[in-house]
């Protein structure tokens, strides 16, 4: 195990059944995880979720937050689409600051996000529990060539944590240096003490 046992999981992006959530609660039988997903197609489709779901984005802003919504997704930034267009939307937003103000403090808090094109929106949110630490574990999906404008690249997203002492430890396919950049690859952050183990 390269993390400790978390208190609570954000599952950011949760989109569709039986993925991180479910894996989650089969390696830590006890975990509280809160689910956000909000498109509203793939919230209805989620008719069963091993913990709390709920309709939000999770960003840099608590109250509403602008995007882009088509019958399948939400993204803070969108490709076209010309077979499902998307179409601006405002969606409910909080920030990780906000959720662990409200349901924590936690001191273990294991974030995994398939948020493609919010990352950055996400981190923004979470500068008080990333300055504290108490964030032990973040999984994102890193992209090498962001689709559009505003979709931030890996290696922004790589050293705006590095300012909060956190840095990519690995992803299933290998390290962050050999990673080859032909698609998006899944990557764990720990916070510096972690890194080098």
């Amino acid at each position: 195990n390269v993390i400790d046992i978390p208190d609570v999981m954000f599952d950011i992006g949760v989109a569709t059944m039986f993925t991180e959530a479910w894996w989650a609660r089969e390696q830590w039988s006890d975990i509280k995880t809160f689910g956000f997903e909000p498109c509203e197609s793939r919230f209805n489709a989620l008719s069963t979720y091993p913990g709390i779901l709920n309709k939000i984005a999770v960003t840099d802003s608590i109250g509403k937050f602008s995007g882009y919504m088509n019958n399948y997704d939400f993204k803070v930034v969108a490709e076209e689409d010309k077979d499902d267009p998307y179409i601006s939307v405002d969606v409910e937003s909080t920030t990780i600051d906000e959720l662990d103000r409200m349901h924590g403090t936690f001191n273990k808090i294991f974030i995994w996000a398939d948020i493609e094109g919010g990352e950055l929106n996400l981190l923004k949110g979470a500068t008080k529990a990333l300055s504290e630490k108490r964030i032990i574990a973040l999984n994102l999906e890193l992209w090498p060539n962001p689709p559009v404008e505003g979709w931030p690249d890996c290696d922004e997203i790589v050293e705006y944590l590095k300012e909060f002492d956190y840095h990519v430890k690995f992803s299933a396919h290998g390290d962050y240096e050999s990673w080859d950049r032909e698609s998006q690859e899944d990557f764990l952050f720990l916070p510096g003490d972690c890194s080098d183990s």
